[in-house]
């Protein structure tokens, strides 16, 4: 098994960590109480127009996919340390983390 960020084999026992993101599209609670007094069908059929022709995956992917990964120890504390990848300010994250197993 690897690490699939940094490609790093993982033997048997080695600690490896499982990343499971999940992104699904959110809705507005309060713009949905106020579309109940819309036409069902006429929803249905606007949907139906604005997606023609595009793919099913494409459309699914729209609201809904999931991504799984397997990183070393490593990876998975600069995942951890930032994990959406935004400007740090001035801070910086290690360039290495010592394996539990070094410690």
């Amino acid at each position: 098994m690897k690490c699939q960020k940094c490609g790093r084999v993982l033997d048997s026992g080695d600690v490896a960590y499982h990343l499971a993101i999940s992104v699904f599209a959110d809705f507005d609670a309060a713009e949905l109480a106020e579309d109940l007094n819309m036409d069902l069908q006429e929803v249905i059929q606007n949907l139906r127009d604005s997606t023609k022709g595009l793919p099913a995956d494409l459309i699914e992917e729209e609201i809904h996919k999931e991504f799984d990964f397997i990183l070393c120890s490593r990876c998975k504390e600069i995942f951890c340390a930032n994990p959406l990848n935004l400007p740090l300010k001035g801070l910086k994250i290690p360039d290495s983390v010592p394996d539990p197993g070094d410690q």
